[in-house]
């Protein structure tokens, strides 16, 4: 079992991520949940959201550059602090 402190970093790096996916525009947050937090596959939320799969494959990747952009901006202010 991991050390008490490496449990509660990893809990504060999640809370970070699930924060800024939230801040994330309504849809790109919307494929980003169903894709890693849901299990979606691609081609279920391209049905679900009447698009094609390449169209959701677009989408997840902007979301994910700006996701990877504000989470590690946000870690690196927090390990300075």
């Amino acid at each position: 079992s991991p050390p008490p402190i490496d449990l509660m970093i990893r809990k504060e790096q999640i809370d970070i991520l699930l924060e800024e996916i939230s801040s994330l525009p309504e849809r790109e947050a919307k494929i980003i949940r169903a894709r890693y937090l849901g299990g979606q596959k691609l081609r279920e939320i391209a049905s679900d959201e009447g698009v094609t799969r390449q169209r959701i494959d677009q989408i997840r990747k902007r979301a994910l550059d700006k996701l990877r952009e504000k989470v590690m901006d946000r870690l690196d202010c927090e390990i300075l602090v």
